[in-house]
């Protein structure tokens, strides 16, 4: 089982990389293009998970806001005639979390009580609630990047960020994830190395030139 999971992953990854290559004519033609909806009866299904839960959208949006998607769904790829999407990697909130932004352009966060202006007056709801958010932000930030979508990368970043002026922390939770997940040279790896410092005594991953080390 083990064995075909991986063999999927390889030829999902053989895949997405051929549509790579005309990624950035998409994304300069999208500069130029307003979302016309000139389809706007078509829907395109993510199958999300090993599972293959469906997430359906519409094949504009989802085209408009990715040139991943444009890409594989105008192309001469499976994509384009079967108008699916195949996502075995992604858990369904990450996918939750990629309709927010496709369709509303924002996110719908955790809110938490305006008199709460450290992480330790949260409740131990809260706190699990925000720990399970920025494990998900941070799989949403990956995904963003495989998309091809740098705005929806800049959003997660922006939310980070609001919630390290309320807290006045960045959670330790998903540091270790971010480095499990994003490559060495990725700008939410600079963020938590920038502003993670300034946080009182959470432990730090800071990366040197050669390994990353554990810094108090």
């Amino acid at each position: 089982m083990a064995q075909n999971n991986n063999q999927e992953i390889e030829s999902q990854s053989v895949a997405k990389s051929r549509r790579r290559g005309s990624v950035e004519q998409v994304r300069k033609q999208q500069k130029r293009d307003l979302m016309t909806f000139s389809t706007p009866d078509v829907l395109v299904t993510l199958l999300v998970g090993w599972e293959s839960v469906r997430f359906t959208v519409s094949k504009n949006i989802a085209c408009y806001h990715s040139p991943v998607f444009h890409a594989a769904f105008n192309g001469s790829y499976v994509e384009s005639t079967s108008l699916e999407y195949r996502m075995a990697h992604v858990d369904e909130p990450t996918a939750r979390l990629l309709l927010q932004y496709l369709y509303y352009n924002a996110l719908s966060l955790v809110q938490f009580d305006d008199r709460c202006d450290t992480h330790d007056q949260l409740s131990t709801e809260e706190q699990h609630a925000l720990t399970v958010q920025d494990n998900d932000l941070v799989c949403l930030w990956v995904l963003a990047d495989e998309l091809g979508m740098p705005q929806l990368q800049n959003e997660v970043i922006t939310q980070f960020h609001a919630i390290q002026e309320k807290l006045n922390c960045i959670p330790a939770a998903p540091i270790n994830l971010i480095y499990d997940i994003t490559s060495m040279e990725s700008q939410l790896r600079r963020y938590i190395v920038t502003f993670a410092p300034e946080t009182s005594t959470l432990p730090i991953l800071l990366r040197t030139e050669n390994e990353s080390v554990w810094m108090q």
